[in-house]
């Protein structure tokens, strides 16, 4: 405990200077933490209703695809606030996102003007990982080291450990009919109501409290974690009810993990009664009967995987090399960015 509490310190200092984890990933060699070096880490896809992809990047900001061609989204004052982009969404007109440094903001996408997310009051953190919009509309920003912020009557409401958050450090959130979920660096914690109704750590098949990436698949909760590759939160009835429901109280959490998945998983997708999986190894799939299978395309084996996207009905891909590939007709696979190559638009938009 006191090994991983000396870690994330080191690694909260690490985000406040500019350089958060979250960017890249972290390599045990020997004994020392190294973190891989980022150019261009696409970390975020979405597309809008005219038909254009949009990719935020941990290093190269935000990038668009539209008819072939791509562009970079310059940082300047009173627009994209930092280069360095944790998650985007797009709705109702509007692109917003979260960056670690720069906070979060929206942008019209059809005036390309630049907001903030509330008129009136800012989160007081900087440094977000997670980000989500409620059902009622409602922002949901996880930041680094600092707690989860909810947007509530235009004010922001701040809630951290000493308000029964598992960790300080959130790397993302999905709504629920429980509730609103928070994926922490050690552990799980359910939100309801503004408050935290309860937490959840590591057991039994679930080793790793550092959960990288939340998602709802067949209706059950799936953890993405750091080092423990990819497990599957399941409720069911306590074995002292389960012979009589209508009596039931109480359900039993159980953790299953699985294997053939890597240790390391940065994204997860529902699609098509799939779950994609993007992880450290590769891209890989689970479908309702739990059969698991790695995808193959045009990329080397231990390509790592960092993004997932829907774009034209389909699965688009982001990896830490500012790569994006597109499984055009269901079968094949093309590569649709390389950050890497100069744009077809004639060079990068400064």
């Amino acid at each position: 405990m006191k090994k991983q509490k000396v870690l994330l310190c080191a690694i909260c200092l690490l985000a406040l200077a500019g350089v958060a984890e979250g960017l890249g990933s972290l390599t045990k060699v020997g004994s020392v933490w190294k973190k891989t070096v980022y150019e261009c880490v696409i970390r975020s896809l979405a597309e809008d209703n005219q038909g254009r992809l949009w990719a935020g990047t941990f290093g190269a900001g935000l990038l668009v695809i539209e008819d072939g061609k791509w562009r970079q989204i310059a940082t300047e004052p009173n627009g994209l606030p930092d280069m360095r982009i944790s998650k985007i969404i797009i709705k109702d007109g509007f692109l917003y996102v979260a960056t670690v440094g720069g906070g979060a903001v929206k942008m019209d996408i059809s005036s390309q003007k630049w907001l903030p997310l509330l008129p009136q009051t800012n989160p007081s953190s900087k440094y977000f990982h997670a980000f989500s919009i409620l059902r009622n509309g409602s922002f949901v920003l996880g930041a680094v080291g600092e707690g989860v912020f909810i947007s509530k009557n235009g004010e922001w409401l701040n809630i951290t450990e000493n308000d029964g958050l598992a960790n300080n450090w959130v790397n993302d959130s999905v709504e629920t009919p429980d509730g609103i979920w928070l994926a922490t660096f050690q552990g799980l914690a359910l939100l309801k109501d503004g408050k935290i109704n309860s937490i959840e750590l590591p057991t039994g098949s679930w080793n790793d409290g550092n959960i990288n990436v939340i998602a709802v698949f067949r209706d059950h909760l799936f953890l993405g974690t750091g080092s423990d590759g990819l497990i599957e939160r399941v409720a069911s009835l306590d074995s002292t009810t389960a012979s009589a429901p209508e009596k039931a109280t109480r359900k039993k959490i159980e953790y299953k993990r699985f294997r053939g998945i890597p240790k390391q998983i940065h994204a997860l997708l529902p699609f098509q009664n799939l779950l994609w999986i993007a992880g450290e190894e590769g891209l890989f799939t689970m479908d309702a009967n739990e059969d698991i299978k790695q995808v193959e395309g045009p990329w080397g084996k231990d390509t790592a995987f960092k993004s997932l996207g829907i774009f034209k009905n389909a699965i688009v891909s982001g990896t830490d090399k500012g790569i994006i590939y597109y499984l055009h007709d269901g079968k094949n696979w093309s590569k649709i960015l390389d950050y890497q190559e100069k744009p077809n638009s004639g060079g990068h938009a400064k």
